[in-house]
């Protein structure tokens, strides 16, 4: 485990308590860190959080404990000149691993294992995970009228909405709210213009959805 932290963050310096202190704080907190994002990463399926924080982390931190060692041997009495330093280097790299961690776990639009298929207008969607909103499909409507547009949808886990909206105005013309399994009618009198259906879910797990245009 040495050899390993070592490699990430080089070696620690003994000459001060100061720069010891601040070299273990550094690597507890990246692997408590590492381990949050891992365990996201296993939920969501997202892994470049992970990575990103991985590598980015220990570049800052070598750069700023080379600057802070620099200085502290340049001044033994750990002078302002120091504090300033370490105060902006922990600021900057505390603020980047919460903007990673954030990014991550607070995703707006979020769709995993997706799978897509289209075959004489009829759409067959399936979604491992979905938060936020997906786009399902799009069509036109050539002249004003009734349009009636069958739908089977199937959700294990959570509810979620179908909504198709204009695409000129970007209203709604016609929505409903899904919980577990079900089947009806999507219809609204439409006129010329091109309307796109969305699924729309706080969080949502194993979505089956077909649609016949």
């Amino acid at each position: 485990m040495k050899k390993v932290i070592e490699f990430l963050f080089g070696k620690r310096q003994n000459t001060s308590t100061f720069l010891r202190i601040i070299y273990n704080v550094a690597v507890a907190f990246y692997f408590f860190s590492l381990l949050l994002l891992l365990l996201q990463a296993f939920d969501s399926g997202m892994i470049a959080p992970l990575l990103i924080g991985a590598f980015t982390f220990p570049i800052m931190f070598r750069l700023i404990y080379y600057l802070l060692l620099v200085s502290n041997q340049k001044e033994r009495n750990r002078s302002k000149k120091v504090l300033v330093i370490f105060s902006i280097g922990i600021g900057i790299s505390v603020i980047v691993s919460a903007i990673i961690m954030f990014v991550a776990l607070n995703g707006e639009n979020l769709a995993i294992n997706t799978n897509k298929v289209t075959t004489n207008n009829k759409v067959e969607l399936s979604i491992g995970k979905l938060k936020g909103s997906y786009e399902v499909t799009s069509f036109d409507i050539t002249s004003s009228g009734v349009m009636t547009i069958p739908y089977e949808v199937n959700c294990k886990e959570g509810s979620l909405s179908i909504i198709v909206k204009s695409s000129t105005s970007n209203e709604v013309v016609w929505e409903d709210t899904v919980n577990n399994k079900n089947s009806g009618t999507i219809e609204f009198i439409g006129e010329e213009d091109t309307y796109t259906v969305f699924l729309k879910t706080k969080e949502a797990k194993n979505i089956n959805l077909k649609i016949s245009l």
